[in-house]
């Protein structure tokens, strides 16, 4: 009988050492993650407001290696710090800067043979050109949209762009609210089998996996007349 424990002790420790540094690993990407794309975010703002097709990269880099150094501890998690963040894949067409963050994350333990882990943070904005001849300021407003949005918004800001995500444990996901007060549905990405979900702040549903493209955003700024069938945003516009 004791030797029965002293085996099962030996099989489940382990288990449970390699799943605590699984979900801190995950805490560690999550946190991450939303820095780097949130300084993603701004550096675009800027660019689009600052910038020219000359100064673009050197602006880029300056100004996200700027907003990232103010979170230095979380920093600390990417392979290098934040010299270890990569905007070698970003580049610039038809006046649209595309912005790829590439950076590692170093598992605490050796999983399927690897410890090092590579990321991808993206953002895309358009490039300040001026206005052109005979237009007003009013018909060349900017606004920002998403591939699959049904609407424009007026701040980047907007909660419908937000996208804060959090794990929660499985079993306290039915008694999850977001800040509507709305429940969350599951998401087609969950298979059954997660030991935690990911979730939004203003979200509706609940995710298996932190790579599900629904908690991804692209957002563009765009003219206002270039946003096609799209309505005003509610929540920016009030209506």
């Amino acid at each position: 009988m004791r030797s029965s424990i002293t085996i099962e002790a030996a099989i489940s420790v382990p288990i449970y050492m390699f799943f605590l540094a699984f979900l801190l690993f995950m805490f560690r990407v999550i946190t991450v993650e939303g820095i780097v794309t949130d300084y993603l975010g701004k550096t675009a703002q800027s660019l689009s407001c600052e910038a020219d097709e000359d100064s673009w990269e050197t602006l880029a880099y300056e100004k996200l290696m700027l907003g990232l150094s103010s979170n230095s501890k979380a920093m600390e998690y990417i392979s290098g710090g934040i010299a270890g963040v990569s905007l070698n894949d970003s580049y610039l067409e038809n006046e649209i800067i595309h912005l790829n963050a590439g950076y590692n994350i170093e598992f605490p333990i050796s999983f399927f043979g690897e410890k090092i882990f590579y990321l991808e943070n993206g953002v895309v904005a358009r490039l300040w050109v001026g206005w052109k001849e005979g237009t007003s300021a009013e018909s060349e407003s900017y606004v920002y949209i998403t591939p699959s949005g049904e609407a424009y918004h007026s701040s980047l800001s907007c909660r419908s762009l937000d996208l804060t995500v959090k794990s929660v444990d499985t079993k306290d996901v039915s008694s999850c609210r977001n800040k509507d007060g709305g429940k969350y549905q599951k998401c087609s990405c969950v298979k059954g089998s997660e030991i935690c979900y990911y979730v939004t702040d203003y979200g509706t549903k609940y995710h298996g996996s932190i790579s599900c493209y629904a908690l991804k955003r692209t957002v563009t700024k765009v003219k206002l007349s270039e946003v096609g069938n799209r309505h005003k945003c509610k929540w920016c516009y009030g209506d």
